[in-house]
């Protein structure tokens, strides 16, 4: 039982009919919108005259009281859209918790996290670890065990957003560095990649022993339902790189978190789409999310190509398209496997996009 989710039970198998690249019935979409000055995870979209100290994101997000209220505002603002994101509250921390787990300094601004690429000197290499003792892994753990205890089956409580080795490797570095790396430091490159993945995957342990599964399946960031011990993976440094350095120095360590869970999908930016025939090599990837860039990358038009490869063999999630741009390729795509995930400026126009699309993908 959630109780945000009315129709839960509707929606979990319409998920399930979409990993299985079918359509129980309509499209499954997403629809997000504002709500009051915070957006979830968005607060840097919002003009800055109209937050305060106590209403950004990054004031709250280290208070768990304050950040479960946040949550269980946002989702309860939600509960009478029918749309097919499932409510969830993850303990989302930025994209830069890893590096803060393996012994960085991280801060939060501007609706998220960072670092200052602390791994200046590769003398420092094993400064960087696991700790169970671990500021931010305590925090995390702490605060996923307290919105599990106060979210009494309203919400899902979801995993944070963890990245993937090229990422977490790019947080400790900084992206220059990396890149000059690949050329100069390969062996120390490895051996950095390496303890990423074995750090991924020790939080990894901690959190879904702690997470509840609901309905089979795991919450996340996202908010979609992915069944087992599931999660997405990413690669934003595939925007920078070739494929050869890809395969060269990435593939392996993607692979072995592919592997670790049960259903593991790919987050990949447009303006790295390119890189999707090296992920299409994961052996037992699940599915790709696309998220647009635009105007830093591709248009919608220019990636269909990519977008009906990606679909002859995986489920595609396509997000931060605006509803409009996902009607022009809709008649290209297949309704099997694929879902939506859109934005629009309020409930009401949230209603209207739901309304319009039941009406127009079950005909699909």
């Amino acid at each position: 039982m959630i109780e945000y989710k009315k129709d839960i039970k509707t929606v979990i198998r319409r998920y399930e009919s979409f990993w299985n690249k079918d359509k129980l019935d309509r499209i499954p979409i997403r629809i997000r919108f504002p709500v009051g000055s915070l957006q979830a995870h968005e607060s840097y979209y919002e003009p800055k005259a109209k937050l305060n100290k106590s209403e950004r994101w990054e004031d709250i997000v280290v208070d768990p009281q304050k950040y479960f209220a946040y949550w269980d505002r946002q989702l309860k603002a939600r509960v009478h859209l029918m749309d097919d994101s499932i409510p969830t509250a993850p303990v989302d921390l930025g994209p830069a918790l890893m590096c803060g787990i393996m012994g960085a300094e991280i801060f939060f601004s501007s609706g998220t996290s960072w670092s200052k690429d602390p791994l200046q000197d590769w003398a420092d290499l094993n400064k960087y670890n696991v700790n169970m003792d671990n500021r931010w892994l305590r925090k995390v753990v702490e605060t996923t065990k307290y919105f599990i205890e106060k979210s009494d089956n309203k919400f899902a409580v979801g995993l944070p957003n963890l990245m993937g080795p090229a990422d977490i490797i790019t947080c400790l570095r900084g992206a220059t560095r990396v890149l000059l790396d690949f050329y100069e430091y390969p062996e120390e490159i490895h051996k950095l990649l390496n303890k990423s993945v074995e750090s991924y995957i020790k939080v990894m342990d901690i959190l879904l022993d702690i997470i509840p599964r609901y309905y089979g399946g795991t919450g996340e960031a996202y908010m979609m339902w992915t069944p087992g011990r599931g999660n997405w993976l990413s690669c934003d440094l595939s925007t920078m790189i070739s494929p050869e350095h890809y395969r060269e120095y990435i593939y392996e360590y993607d692979q072995q978190i592919v592997n670790y869970l049960d259903n593991c999908w790919m987050h990949v930016h447009s303006g790295g789409a390119r890189m999707i025939e090296e992920f299409k090599k994961l052996d037992g990837l699940k599915g790709i999310q696309i998220v647009n860039d635009e105007p830093a990358g591709p248009t919608i038009k220019e990636l269909l190509p990519i977008m009906k490869k990606v679909q002859e063999k995986y489920p595609l999630i396509l997000r931060k398209y605006t509803i409009v741009e996902i009607k022009e390729v809709l008649p290209e795509l297949s309704p099997g496997g694929l879902f939506i995930d859109t934005q629009c400026g309020s409930f009401q126009e949230a209603e209207n996009i739901l309304e319009e699309w039941d009406f127009l993908t079950r005909k699909m």
